[in-house]
């Protein structure tokens, strides 16, 4: 795993940095460290460049450099610490908390909880939001007194003031006839930047129009390239699909590999939880889970990816509840939050975990600008990215696509319906979850909740038939009763608060330092549920 870990003195001033990618920079009295890529004019990551930008824009500099990091810039002149990120908090998190003299900060949150006299302490208001989200809004996360960098901001320590100041991030948005002309320049060399030295580029490939179009870049590149496609046994099922992609270039460059969540994955769970450090929970981290694990498996450390385009193309991303303060916010609805805070981060940390560092051209800088400028051709649906798509993907691999991707179906997690329903009556009869459901305000009679279940399952099940009569064929249809959408979500929901569960037993409980000292091996996940059976049920 690549870190990042700083500690500041603030009465003596000292910065001392470890950071795993890079080492730190000094010049005219300002040290320099970056975290992830900084480009500037095309140039990655030159220390003398940012210190000169720094010099001549101050925070502004936010708005002149390209990429997703963390910089932080040291000025011993003033004795002033500032740690900037990008547009999107980085594709990881930088915790912080300070302790006695010092501030330390890291993107690790097992380091964090292994200082010195760090109280480790569950931040139970904070779990509220991690349900209703998957993640914590805000500079709070779910250990008392351990900060992380919100959205929008920088962190700003001089003396004994440390605050996290408010930037203004600015995008250059072109009209939409320019916005045209300049999207498959500002896309390919957005890919051209995200693409790692060595031979040949691996990615990620699905059957939808983001991964796809990264591949037939390096296709017309003539590139070797390493596919990994990872599907479930149960639920939406892409590996079908993307080997007809894959057959439909006919070239020897391209190597396809096949993985599948299967009932074993739960297992992993714990693991899981620990490497991600709370940061996030969506269905989709079994996916990135098993993923990450067959490339480390594979002696692989980078990966090219197509996160986050269905939101940066969405014509309401800048409308975040975050960016605007919105008293009403609704987490991840907003198609910024739902990038920012869980499709980059269950894809990079989970990647930086097992080693692997994730390129994801689609979160560049001036393409991200090209697609605003396109908000309205775009839509809700990425209208004209699909439409150039088809108009650039060669007919045979065009044919093969399907919009909707794919994801972990909960019911792929459990051998039998014993196991489903012994997992969900666990979870539901727990004090957690009980002390969580009255901290959210849930109070409905038993009427209520059933009249509530039935209109989310219709809700559901709207598209949930549609996506998987796509992917999977006529077979797997038998299984989409009612009985069957109203259990997976339930699971998904449970799931959510199991996490939490084992997420305290790992962080903040008094096994805790042993985790920290002997790994967490020793966890199992089916034991746990056993032990929970028998004081709850």
């Amino acid at each position: 795993m690549n870190t990042i870990f700083g500690q500041f003195n603030r009465e003596t001033k000292e910065l001392q940095l470890n950071n795993d990618r890079y080492s730190y920079y000094e010049e005219n009295e300002i040290i320099c460290s970056v975290y992830g890529d900084v480009w500037i004019e095309n140039v990655c990551n030159d220390y003398a460049t940012i210190i000169k930008a720094y010099q001549d824009y101050g925070d502004d500099i936010v708005n002149c450099i390209e990429g997703l990091y963390y910089l932080v810039i040291y000025d011993k002149s003033a004795n002033i610490l500032r740690i900037y990120q990008d547009y999107f908090t980085s594709a990881e998190t930088l915790y912080y908390t300070i302790l006695d003299e010092y501030l330390y900060f890291t993107n690790d949150m097992k380091q964090m909880i292994s200082l010195p006299n760090m109280e480790r302490s569950f931040n139970m208001r904070a779990s509220v939001d991690f349900v209703r989200y998957g993640f914590v809004s805000g500079e709070e996360t779910l250990l008392q007194n351990i900060y992380k960098l919100a959205p929008f901001h920088m962190l700003f320590c001089e003396k004994e003031h440390i605050v996290q100041k408010r930037l203004d991030y600015r995008f250059d948005i072109l009209g939409e006839e320019e916005s045209a002309k300049k999207w498959v320049k500002d896309l390919n060399r957005a890919i051209r930047m995200n693409t790692p030295e060595k031979n040949p580029v691996t990615l990620p490939l699905s059957g939808g129009f983001d991964s796809n179009y990264i591949f037939n870049y390096y296709n017309r590149k003539e590139k070797n390239t390493r596919l990994f496609t990872v599907g479930g046994v149960d639920g939406i099922d892409e590996t079908k699909m993307v080997k007809k992609i894959v057959n439909a270039y006919g070239s020897k460059r391209n190597e396809l590999h096949l993985l599948y969540t299967t009932n074993d994955t739960l297992k992993y769970l714990p693991d899981i939880i620990w490497r991600l450090g709370g940061v996030v929970y969506q269905r989709g981290i079994f996916l990135q889970y098993e993923l990450a694990k067959e490339l480390q498996r594979a002696g692989i450390t980078t990966l090219v990816c197509g996160e986050c385009a269905d939101q940066i193309m969405h014509e309401n991303f800048l409308q975040s509840g975050l960016l605007n303060g919105n008293p009403n916010y609704k987490g991840p609805e907003n198609p910024y939050d739902f990038a920012a805070s869980i499709i980059i981060k269950k894809s990079a940390v989970m990647l930086n975990s097992f080693g692997v560092k994730g390129y994801y051209p689609y979160m560049n800088q001036r393409f991200m600008q090209t697609a605003m400028g396109l908000a309205k051709k775009n839509g809700i649906t990425k209208a004209f990215h699909c439409k150039m798509c088809n108009q650039i993907l060669p007919d045979e691999v065009r044919r093969c696509l399907y919009k909707n991707g794919g994801a972990t179906y909960m019911h792929a997690l459990f051998a039998t319906e014993e196991e489903k329903t012994l997992f969900v009556n666990v979870v539901e009869n727990s004090p957690f979850y009980q002390e969580l459901q009255i901290m959210k305000g849930v109070k409905k009679t038993k009427a209520e909740k059933i009249r509530h279940a039935v209109e989310k399952a219709k809700e559901y099940s709207k598209g949930f038939a549609r996506r998987v009569k796509g992917t999977l064929g006529v077979q797997s249809i038998r299984t989409l009763t009612p009985k069957y959408i109203k259990m997976e979500s339930r699971l998904r929901r449970d799931m959510g608060y199991f996490y939490l569960m084992i997420f305290r037993e790992l962080f903040c409980s008094d096994r805790t330092y042993m985790y920290l000292q002997e790994g967490i091996d020793s966890f199992n996940v089916y034991d746990y549920l056993e032990e929970l059976s028998k004081k709850y049920l």
